[in-house]
C-alpha cells in the first residue's frame, strides 16, 4: 500500500449544503480528510480515524435496526395466527 505524503484532492458528485455546490474532498499527510463546498475557503477537517469509527457505528445502527424489525415482524405474524379465544359468558 502506498503511504500518503501529499495532499491528493478530488471533486465528487456530491452536492453540498442545499445542493448548491460540488463538495471536494482531500486526504491530507497525517490521517486528515478535508471537505469543503467548490469556490470556498471554509473548510472541514475530519481524523480519518473518525471517519471510520462513525461508519462502524452507522453499519451496527443499521443492523441492530434490521434485527428489531425482523423480531416485530416475526412477533407480529406470531401474534395473527394464535386462535382467538372463545367468548365466555356468551
Amino acid at each position: 500500500m502506498t503511504r500518503l505524503t501529499k495532499r491528493v484532492e478530488r471533486e465528487t458528485e456530491a452536492r453540498g449544503w442545499r445542493g448548491r455546490r460540488v463538495i471536494i474532498v482531500a486526504l491530507l499527510p497525517g490521517d486528515v480528510i478535508e471537505l469543503r463546498e467548490k469556490g470556498t475557503r471554509k473548510r472541514w477537517l475530519v481524523p480519518i480515524g473518525a471517519v471510520y469509527d462513525m461508519a462502524v457505528k452507522a453499519e451496527v445502527a443499521a443492523a441492530t435496526r434490521a434485527k428489531a424489525e425482523a423480531r416485530k415482524a416475526k412477533s407480529a405474524s406470531a401474534k395473527s395466527r394464535r386462535p382467538s379465544s372463545p367468548n365466555r359468558g356468551a
